[in-house]
């Protein structure tokens, strides 16, 4: 017995989640891969938040900069919650 195909929603939210996930695991921020991408940083935050439906060209454009087949993006994943508000900040050595 074969499993159903995916919805239009969920390969939005594979797309999210495997890109959040590599950028993550090479230490880049969004802006870093936007740079590589040719996206600009607000564009990818929503796909990363899986709130953008992208286009071919884009899928593309995220697999170079990523340097995986633009397969590994649509493959099963699970796009985790987004952390509302600026990251904590770090306290600065010698300052009170």
């Amino acid at each position: 017995m074969s499993t159903p195909p995916a919805t239009p929603s969920e390969i939005v939210r594979y797309v999210a989640g495997n890109v959040a996930t590599l950028r993550k695991a090479r230490g880049w921020t969004q802006e870093m891969l936007g740079e590589r991408a040719q996206l600009a940083p607000r564009y990818l935050q929503r796909v990363e938040r899986g709130t953008v439906n992208i286009s071919v060209v884009v899928l593309v454009q995220l697999a170079r900069a990523l340097s995986v087949p633009a397969s590994r993006l649509l493959r099963p994943a699970r796009l985790t919650p987004a952390r509302r508000g600026r990251p904590p900040t770090r306290p600065v050595p010698g300052a009170r």
